[in-house]
């Protein structure tokens, strides 16, 4: 009876743990993406900001802040977004070093790499470059609008260094930027 009942108890343990893991490899995922890890001052480089969700998603709240002193958001591109509709439009994002990406899309979205939007900046001076999720809501396209669990994206660090050898990180649709300096 005692060797049931362990054998028993080692299969609901070995059970949760699967479940456990499995909930947590679900929840979706917002993240940065950058062309570079080091940079001159005065170059230009993207970051994307992407999303890998297994359930589907059809409305995004994002806010981006980003180290003022060191960079400057030269444009914003959505063209390969899969959010179709953008609050205020997607030209009018930025207030101060805050990026606040709010929309939603006809079609929901699930898979990996999900395009939510391309930034692009602009090195300014030496230093150390952040950019760092300040506010994450992903919704699913569920017609309740349920706000989806989130798992936290670490902060993007560039370093800007004068007369650094720049290194290129290859993009998931091939257009790293090639920013070496001649």
């Amino acid at each position: 009876y005692l060797k049931t009942l362990l054998v028993f108890i080692g299969l609901i343990f070995v059970l949760f743990s699967v479940l456990g893991e499995t909930y947590a490899e679900t929840n979706p995922q917002v993240y940065f993406q950058a062309s570079v890890t080091k940079v001159s001052p005065n170059r230009e480089f993207t970051v994307q900001v992407l999303v890998d969700t297994a359930e589907p998603i059809n409305a995004i709240d994002i806010d981006i802040s980003y180290s003022e002193d060191t960079l400057e958001l030269v444009s914003i591109n959505s063209s390969k977004s899969f959010i179709d509709f953008w609050r205020g439009g997607s030209e009018n994002l930025q207030s101060g070093n805050t990026i606040n990406l709010q929309g939603g899309s006809i079609e929901p979205f699930s898979g990996n790499n999900g395009e939510v939007i391309t930034l692009k900046f602009r090195a300014k001076k030496e230093g150390q470059a952040n950019l760092s999720f300040t506010k994450v809501n992903l919704y699913y396209a569920d017609g309740k609008g349920t706000r989806a669990p989130t798992e936290p994206a670490p902060p993007l660090k560039v370093s800007v260094i004068e007369g650094a050898k720049i290194e290129t990180v290859a993009l998931e649709d091939g257009e790293a930027e090639d920013r070496t300096p001649p």
